[in-house]
């Protein structure tokens, strides 16, 4: 439950920030303060509801998917350089009658299932490697940005 007021709570907070930083652009062009805020709700309100629905999917059916998801994720990213259509000077968006979208996020959610897929398949020693692994890394990268982050 703390885990959806958190979403439910930034969610609310980036409307709020979006408002703030448009409604002066969005009265003078579209003669309503709140038109972003709106269009910005129902993505939001359909984001929700997507969420909720793909919730109530059964993991280990998603753990089927990923490999080919995967797959049409990076088809589709090497296909948008080709066919896709061109917004503000290359080439990231397809777009299927009205409905258009980035390759780019079909990917995010590709790969972040594939690596949850494949993460969840190994074994306790391999985990272990993992975690030193990916320990050394967070501290690489920690002491790195408190290094240069000051000049």
């Amino acid at each position: 439950m703390i885990f959806v007021l958190t979403i439910v709570g930034l969610l609310i907070y980036g409307l709020g920030i979006l408002f703030s930083s448009s409604w002066y652009i969005a009265s003078n062009i579209h003669q309503n303060a709140y038109f972003f805020l709106i269009k910005q709700s129902i993505w939001t309100a359909l984001g929700l509801f997507l969420m909720f629905i793909l919730s109530k999917i059964d993991y280990k059916k998603w753990k089927k998917v990923a490999i080919w998801l995967l797959g049409v994720a990076v088809i589709s990213l090497i296909a948008v350089q080709f066919v896709g259509i061109p917004v503000s000077g290359t080439r990231r968006w397809f777009r299927i009658g009205v409905i258009g979208f980035q390759t780019g996020e079909l990917a995010k959610f590709a790969f972040m299932l594939f690596l949850a897929t494949y993460f969840s398949n190994l074994s306790e020693e391999k985990e272990k490697l993992l975690k030193n692994v990916s320990l050394s890394i967070w501290n690489f990268c920690s002491s790195y940005l408190l290094t240069y982050s000051t000049t």
